[in-house]
């Protein structure tokens, strides 16, 4: 079972929603080259719905980010307005590109959730904190489905995923992912 410590990140001040925020952009920097690090801040910072993200907080320090979508709540909602201030005049493409990257998720009912999001901190990997994050989002009342992706070179989130019981159900290709060299969209699940 999870710890107490699993917080949802909207009841947490800006600070904190700060340095989760800064843990994702660490966590998926080789997926966001098209920013650099106070870019993808501001960005992430006004597009994230921080009542659909969790934290594990340890001492006051946050250490893992879990970002989990439904069919009517998403983590992400990127604004056109909001790239076009961060990135000027690659604005526009930007938020083409992060719109065609995550509008569709791979769920299809409302018993189905989709994590969109899981990170630790860096120097706090290969320590359980994600495996705890995993298991809070299975125990989630009202769902009998949780999905997740794994880009095929992250062996380790792929390997972590299994042992946890999340099988492969289809395996896509991403045109960005593939030319940034982090390898093809597997998609898997686990049902209760």
């Amino acid at each position: 079972m999870y710890e107490t410590n699993i917080i949802n990140l909207n009841e947490l001040n800006e600070e904190k929603k700060t340095e989760a925020v800064k843990i994702f952009t660490k966590g998926f920097k080789n997926t966001l080259t098209f920013a650099d690090e106070d870019e993808a801040l501001k960005l992430f910072l006004l597009s994230f719905d921080f009542k659909m993200m969790y934290v594990y907080i340890k001492d006051d320090e946050v250490l893992g980010v879990l970002g989990v979508s439904t069919l009517k709540n998403r983590v992400y909602d990127f604004k056109e307005d909001v790239c076009r201030q961060i990135f000027k005049r690659k604005g526009k493409f930007i938020y083409k590109q992060l719109r065609m990257s995550t509008d569709n998720i791979p769920i299809k009912n409302e018993e189905q959730i989709y994590i969109e999001l899981l990170t630790t901190c860096e120097n706090h990997r290969n320590k359980g904190i994600a495996g705890k994050l995993l298991d809070f989002t299975y125990d989630m009342k009202g769902y009998e489905e949780c999905h997740l992706e794994v880009l095929s070179k992250n062996v380790n989130a792929h390997r972590l995923y299994k042992k946890l019981g999340f099988e492969e159900y289809k395996k896509s290709f991403n045109f960005f992912t593939f030319i940034q060299g982090l390898g093809s969209p597997i998609f898997m699940k686990k049902t209760k």
